[in-house]
């Protein structure tokens, strides 16, 4: 597949695409060149977004070749742009570890004089990089060292994956990483008890990721409101105050099949609640299924401190945080 022959195609995707946030980012906050997007990709898009993601795929194992002239088509059609497919080739090039990519893209950055660019600075930092490996929890762990200055934490957010994380109805779409998993255990048995909440959490001491997965059963909430309380959003949305946003969107295109009778996705990003000098967002998907009587809320949590590689193009990787609310469902 040639990526670099989709531009018509994704032209007319985007011209018919409802955007649901399209942010000018926080003037308070220079360094967050990026600014907030989302929309509801329709089937095609989200078949062209997989067809790239396979292509891509392939070249990292060294599958396919791609000339310096398709390198550059790429890269031009896809970088900065404010498509979810264009946060897919971003976090494929931050996470290839394939030297002849990184090298190819190296010499395209210095050829076209981009390496004072934010995202470019970042990539470049991280494929000069030494890669460490550590122990943490009896657990071994890779960062990326940039000068011993600099780090990354070899959080993915290229790869990705369907799960059933309770067995039952609800799935969803999660960034493959190999995260430390949280359950309850009862205090008397020290068993896991059958409370369907779990939460997964990877990175490290500058960028760190977690997900909390919770179904509330045996409900019949009324109003919006009532959906916000049992759910206990107002407990996220209130580190954010006047940046937070929570809306129910339509069940139109790939969420026309959800299963679900509401569906709500919610964003903040700011400095930490109790660590001001730490970057923070919060991204929340709210389902009500009248039939089940069931809430399902999926919650993920995102920090970035000053000296992670990432951290001035965080935006962008907090956004493809964001579309991932609209990637989940019930059977």
């Amino acid at each position: 597949m040639k990526v670099m022959k989709k531009k018509l195609l994704l032209f007319i995707l985007l011209f018919f695409s409802v955007y649901l946030f399209a942010d000018s980012g926080d003037e308070s906050d220079k360094t967050n060149e990026s600014n907030d997007f989302l929309y509801i990709l329709d089937y095609e898009e989200f078949k062209y977004f997989y067809n790239c993601y396979s292509y891509l795929k392939n070249w990292e194992k060294g599958e396919i070749k791609v000339s310096d002239k398709e390198l550059a088509e790429m890269y031009e059609d896809q970088i900065g742009k404010n498509t979810f497919t264009a946060l897919l080739f971003e976090n494929f090039f931050r996470n290839t570890k394939n030297k002849e990519i990184q090298k190819q893209v190296k010499k395209y950055i210095q050829k076209k004089k981009l390496s004072e660019n934010p995202f470019e600075k970042a990539l470049l930092k991280k494929y000069n990089s030494t890669e460490k490996e550590y122990e943490q929890s009896g657990k071994k762990m890779i960062q990326y060292s940039y000068k011993d200055l600099e780090f990354d934490e070899n959080i993915n957010l290229f790869d990705f994956n369907e799960i059933h994380p309770f067995n039952d109805e609800f799935g969803m779409l999660i960034s493959v990483n190999d995260y430390d998993i949280l359950r309850w255990k009862s205090m008397e048995t020290d068993e896991f008890t059958d409370d369907k909440e779990v939460v997964l959490i990877a990175g490290g001491n500058t960028n760190s990721i977690s997900i909390k997965v919770k179904e509330i059963q045996n409900v019949k909430p009324k109003s919006k409101e009532e959906i916000i309380r049992l759910a206990k959003i107002e407990n996220i949305s209130k580190k954010y105050k006047d940046n937070w946003f929570f809306i129910e969107v339509d069940k139109t295109s790939i969420l026309s099949n959800c299963g679900v009778d509401n569906y709500y996705i919610g964003y903040g990003t700011g400095p930490d609640a109790f660590m001001s000098e730490i970057a923070a967002g919060d991204f929340v998907t709210c389902m009500y299924k009248k039939e089940t009587g069931k809430i399902y809320v999926v919650s993920v949590y995102m920090n970035f401190s000053k000296i992670n590689i990432n951290y001035e193009i965080r935006n962008r990787l907090y956004n493809t945080i964001l579309f991932y609310t609209l990637f989940c469902y019930c059977d």
